[in-house]
């Protein structure tokens, strides 16, 4: 390889080492990859979380939101915050949640479906103060 490369590639891996030497582990974030799937009785969010513990992973429901938040430790330090709107209707101590092999997966229950109640339809309903006079 000629010198011209040589110095090239050196100089592109320590400008990156500076940018990474230079940024504070606290500043550093990151956006994990989701999906949701969807089953007869849940909807399913995977999120890839490779290098987060379960233990850096807080879930809150805010509102109709679903927050998550996670924090990755060591050389590729960085935190990551995202949100979700969940249906109307969630509760969300009826969440669930699990965390193996640097996925976590939330299990978000469906709500049950209304049911239909059939209306019979009167002779006549009684007046109500306002339309009798």
């Amino acid at each position: 390889m000629s010198n011209l490369m040589l110095n090239h590639f050196d100089d592109l891996f320590n400008g990156f080492l500076r940018r990474e030497l230079s940024t504070p582990a606290a500043s550093r974030s990151f956006s994990p990859p989701s999906e949701v799937d969807e089953t007869d009785t849940h909807y399913v969010l995977s999120l890839d979380v490779p290098g987060v513990a379960k233990d850096d992973l807080d879930i809150e429901v805010e509102n109709d939101r679903l927050v998550i938040t996670g924090e990755r430790k060591g050389f590729r330090a960085a935190k990551f915050t995202r949100a979700f709107t969940l249906p109307a209707g969630i509760k969300a101590e009826a969440l669930e949640a699990s965390h193996e092999n640097g996925v976590l997966r939330v299990l978000v229950p469906k709500e049950a479906e209304a049911k239909k109640t059939k209306i019979k339809i009167g002779p006549q309903l009684p007046q109500s103060p306002q339309t009798r006079q």
